[in-house]
């Protein structure tokens, strides 16, 4: 009796999915019913005559074969239905990189089971004719009945199998457009950033505002439109359950996009930065020029400034030192501001600091003298303030020791006394007579340097008056402690004494 099935069935793998391939197409399931028998039974004929006893053997042992064959191809048939439905209901979900592959597989074993779908109506067609007669009336029932079930279960696998392909097809299609769409959002990143790198190359040398305006915000609209199409590319990679491959390319796209705000941003910070500190540099200059004029006003306005003391001209020189030395701090810090932002700053504001610091270290070089000035004038003032109150100590002490009782009231010896008295009194004031004239000499030199320098300092000081430290008015009026016939400045006090002293012991003797 010939083999049952001559198909071999093999079961192939594919990323643990099974598909059943029918390997050796040469013998198909019609075969079962043609081969089985030493009789053809397309070639009988209803209108032969009544059989022999040996065709009634032999017609006895093909309806057994044909019975055998049917059920062997039936039992071959349904356990590849089995394995096909079992695969499709209950196996494992393919990796989404090998839907290509499954597809593939899933077409072919469509077309497998179209093929057998095919033979199994041209055996039910087989049936109904010529083989149908070979079998009595239940048999023949069981093997339609078996060709049915057989064609149904096919039928339903089929439209299941149509409808696993078609999803396929959608899936593998949304795959395909998910990577397209990745491939041009990708060049169209890789685009910005080429004209992003232009537009810094075109706009270099433009004002930090302008540079602003035309790239960074251009960009930044740019980015904007990116980010949203990147965050719905990684919703739709969520759903898509998209494979390693397009799951590496939206990371290399997230960050290139990351690379290009990174790089906008950057941008966007520094020009920030920079037009902030020329913001700064701009504010520093104009409080360079406003105390820079303010330096020329305190300069003309301090060449005359009237002081009474040593005090007032240590706080006016401490108030210049001050003023100034916040004005050169100032112009080191308008410096150091220019040099950070000395690429954003047209030619003309470059010019225009060059004259301001020009200016100011003019002004910085008055102060100088003029600061020069006032600490000789304080050292002067400060000495002969010492010197003329030590002299008046002295001259002070000679005037308590001159007697006060009268020529007429005194013995002869105690008119001899008095004599004596006032020859000591006499020789200690011409003792002290050229410290008297220095201090005098100190005093005239330090008028004439303060009141009479030309284009100097020009402070009046309230000198003296003959009575101990009150100031004298005729100095602030122009006077200058000289009178309207004298040659020279009008002396102390203490220098009256001292000549009154020097006169007293030569008239003394023609008293007696």
């Amino acid at each position: 009796m010939p083999p049952a099935f001559d198909n071999e069935i093999r079961y192939k793998s594919c990323c643990n999915v099974c598909v059943l391939a029918a390997v050796g197409q040469q013998h198909r399931l019609l075969g079962f019913f043609f081969d089985c028998s030493p009789y053809n039974y397309q070639t009988m004929s209803p209108l032969q005559p009544a059989e022999s006893g040996e065709q009634k053997m032999a017609l006895s042992s093909c309806e057994m074969a044909l019975q055998q064959n049917l059920y062997t191809a039936a039992s071959a048939a349904s356990a590849w239905l089995d394995a096909a439905e079992n695969e499709m209901l209950s196996g494992p979900v393919l990796l989404s990189e090998d839907t290509e592959t499954q597809l593939t597989h899933l077409e072919c074993t469509s077309k497998h089971l179209k093929d057998m779908s095919r033979e199994v109506n041209q055996c039910r067609d087989l049936m109904g004719g010529v083989a149908g007669r070979l079998c009595g009336g239940e048999e023949r029932a069981l093997m339609e009945d078996t060709l049915e079930g057989l064609q149904e279960r096919m039928g339903l696998l089929d439209s299941t199998l149509e409808q696993q392909c078609d999803t396929m097809r959608d899936r593998l299609q949304e795959h395909l457009n998910f990577q397209n769409e990745l491939r041009m959002l990708f060049t169209a990143l890789s685009e910005s950033k080429h004209l992003l790198l232009q537009k810094i190359a075109a706009t270099v040398d433009r004002p930090a505002a302008k540079q602003i305006e035309v790239g960074c915000q251009h960009v930044e609209d740019s980015l904007k439109e990116f980010e949203q199409r990147v965050t719905e590319l990684k919703t739709k990679a969520e759903g898509l359950q998209s494979d390693r491959l397009s799951h590496q390319e939206l990371l290399k796209l997230q960050d290139a996009y990351e690379e290009l705000l990174l790089m906008v941003g950057s941008r966007g910070s520094g020009l920030n930065r920079a037009l902030s500190l020329k913001a700064q540099y701009e504010a520093a200059l104009r409080d360079l020029t406003d105390l820079v004029d303010t330096a020329q006003d305190k300069i003309a306005a301090d060449q005359k400034m009237t002081v009474a003391s040593v005090t007032e001209v240590q706080m006016l020189l401490d108030k210049h030192k001050e003023f100034f030395q916040s004005l050169e701090c100032h112009m080191i810090l308008t410096q150091t501001f220019y040099r950070k932002v000395s690429g954003l700053v047209a030619p003309r504001e470059s010019q225009a600091l060059e004259e301001t610091m020009s200016l100011a270290q003019s002004v910085l070089k008055q102060a100088h003298r003029r600061g020069v000035e006032l600490e000789g004038i304080l050292e002067s003032w400060s000495r002969l303030v010492e010197d003329y109150q030590a002299l008046c100590r002295q001259l002070e002490a000679i005037e308590c020791s001159i007697p006060t009782a009268g020529l007429v009231e005194e013995t002869e010896e105690r008119l001899f006394e008095r004599i004596g008295l006032y020859q000591r009194l006499k020789a200690s004031l011409t003792e002290h007579q050229p410290q008297l004239y220095q201090v005098l000499e100190e005093g005239k030199r330090l008028l004439l340097s303060v009141i009479f320098q030309g284009g100097g300092c020009q402070v009046v000081i309230a000198f003296l008056r003959p009575e101990h430290g009150q100031p004298a008015a005729e100095t602030e009026a122009g006077g200058h402690g000289y009178s309207e016939d004298s040659p020279g400045p009008r002396r102390h006090s203490v220098g009256r004494a001292a000549h009154s002293h020097s006169r007293r012991p030569r008239e003394a003797p023609s008293g007696p």
